[in-house]
């Protein structure tokens, strides 16, 4: 399993959002799960998960997102 880490995709607000990427050990395309940790916008962490990592193991990358919460999340 390839991991990149702390791959930010929004930084135009206070806080900077950013996601880990978990890839299998192929060069192949493969599907991908895209996570977003629970919490109702006021807790958790993109490194909630428990096992989801293990998901490489059958050929699908995952991706983990970090969002802003609550007060500095706006909806």
């Amino acid at each position: 399993m390839k991991e990149l880490l702390n791959i930010v995709y929004d930084k135009a607000h206070e806080s900077t959002c950013d996601l880990n990427m978990y890839l299998p050990d192929t060069n192949s395309p493969c599907p991908v799960l895209i996570y977003f940790h629970g919490g109702g916008i006021e807790a958790g962490t993109k490194k909630g998960f428990s096992d989801l990592k293990n998901i490489t193991s059958k050929g699908i990358a995952l991706v983990s997102a970090e969002y802003r919460l609550y007060p500095n999340a706006k909806f």
